[in-house]
């Protein structure tokens, strides 16, 4: 890391720490996340690995962040991600107090639902959508960060299987009712939930359901948004079920009262977002159609197809099987830099796309 002068310590990640430096090769600004021990459990260099390899497979969306580099630390445990800079993430211009205008509002969201429509047309799922991984530029510009929660659902079968996955995986706040209720049949539309969420946060200020433990969570949700069916989610309706149902008034006056500032496609597209049940819940191909969306979308938008990573995402494997791989796509990079080929191989030893 000789090549990167550190400015500034920046924030914390899901794991690791950012810091904020100047490349002097580059002749720009980079952050350099810091995963420290990124190998001393299974699950953390599974996170690590993850992190690297669909970053590497989702690198020309132009609002997902860029990897450039990936350098392993002189004491062999420690790994230094260089990204792209940018200014900040929402989390922290919401909490500075800052208000944004609804043009504001539509151009974000409009720029995470593509990078999301992207994302999904590879079958992977971010998980963790919440407005700390969302970066933002001078001009609103935006790029999706944190991959190391992502999964793949190539290696389960099809989207609609809902094989079992990872329970609590999203922040609470931002966690759809299939994980609250139920944890592992899930799919894509897990992240659309969050980005209604964050929609409507986004306008008002504050988040939409803050809940201080799953069960007030789900109270916060179910008592502003009607569910029809507890059995979709695989509940026993004279058990949690009922219980659940006390909550739900079968109206949305709740949530009327907590979107009304928006405009009035803004309310429509998150009412369609925020849909109770995942296979009703709009997918994000349908939702940049919409009328909130018609101002950026047009009509053309970047897809790709299925990305799995070279370990399988369906089963944890061993710290030191991450490790290697991790490792020989870095030395195999570094290699074919050397000779002046594409930065693709660095992609093919750690991830490859579905044909």
């Amino acid at each position: 890391m000789s090549s990167s002068k550190k400015l500034a310590r920046g924030f914390f990640q899901s794991y690791g720490i950012v810091w904020k430096a100047f490349h002097r090769t580059r002749a720009r600004l980079v952050a350099i996340k810091i995963i420290e021990k990124a190998f001393s459990a299974d699950s953390d260099a599974q996170m690590a690995f993850r992190e690297i390899g669909y970053l590497t497979a989702l690198r020309r969306h132009r609002n997902i962040v860029k990897l450039l580099a990936v350098h392993p630390a002189w004491n062999d445990k420690d790994l230094y991600l260089v990204f792209e800079h940018m200014d900040l993430d929402l989390r922290a211009y919401m909490d500075r107090g800052h208000l944004l205008t609804d043009p504001q509002v539509s151009f974000i969201s409009y720029q995470i639902l593509s990078a999301l429509r992207y994302i999904h047309s590879a079958n992977i799922v971010h998980r963790d959508l919440k407005p700390a991984n969302i970066l933002l530029g001078a001009r609103c510009e935006v790029r999706i960060a944190d991959f190391g929660l992502a999964r793949s659902l190539e290696d389960r079968g099809t989207v609609e299987n809902g094989s079992p996955l990872t329970k609590y995986v999203a922040t609470r706040w931002y966690r759809a009712p299939e994980l609250l209720l139920n944890g592992k049949k899930y799919t894509t539309s897990v992240d659309i939930w969050s980005l209604g969420c964050i929609i409507a946060e986004m306008h008002n200020g504050v988040p939409l359901f803050p809940g201080t433990t799953t069960i007030h969570q789900l109270e916060l949700i179910l008592t502003a948004i009607p569910m029809t069916s507890y059995e979709e989610f695989g509940l026993d309706p004279d058990g949690i079920g009922s219980r659940l149902a006390g909550w739900n008034s079968g109206k949305f006056p709740e949530l009327d009262r907590k979107i009304e500032e928006l405009p009035k496609d803004g309310q429509k597209i998150v009412k369609l977002m925020l849909d109770p049940s995942p296979t009703r819940r709009i997918s994000a191909d349908a939702a940049l159609v919409k009328n909130y969306f018609s101002r950026y979308f047009t009509g053309r938008e970047p897809a790709l197809e299925g990305v799995r990573l070279m370990l399988s995402d369906s089963e944890l494997h061993a710290a030191d099987a991450y490790k290697n791989a991790i490792y020989a796509a870095i030395e195999c990079g570094r290699s074919f830099q050397k000779n002046g080929l594409h930065q693709r191989t660095f992609q093919s030893r750690i991830s490859s796309r579905i044909v």
